[in-house]
């Protein structure tokens, strides 16, 4: 159950990180 809600913070966080990569570059 607790992977659960782990596996969509972590797809959020991954989502996070594209967009700042994105602004960096």
């Amino acid at each position: 159950m607790r992977a659960k809600w782990k596996k969509k913070r972590v797809r959020r966080l991954k989502k996070k990180r594209q967009k700042r990569r994105a602004r960096y570059k």
